[in-house]
């Protein structure tokens, strides 16, 4: 989206990456594990974390615009 790539990792962060390069442009933590592919929807990153929670986080920047508690936590 927008010549950006973004996955989630077992190291517990979202990343955005340069999609000609590579090259990490943001990152965001999360407290546990993802396993989940992100969504990408007009700007906004979608993606669910073992820690319970699905985030909703600004595809340009990273910062979180909001996430939702499912209590459904994986240990």
């Amino acid at each position: 989206a927008d010549g950006r790539v973004f996955i989630g990792s077992d190291d517990k962060k979202v990343y955005a990456l340069d999609f000609a390069t590579g090259a990490k442009v943001w990152e965001f933590a999360t407290e546990a594990e993802i396993e989940s592919s992100p969504l990408v929807l007009n700007g906004v990153v979608y993606i669910g974390s073992n820690d319970g929670k699905l985030y909703a986080l600004s595809a340009k920047d990273g910062t979180k615009v909001w996430e939702f508690k499912t209590d459904d936590k994986i240990p």
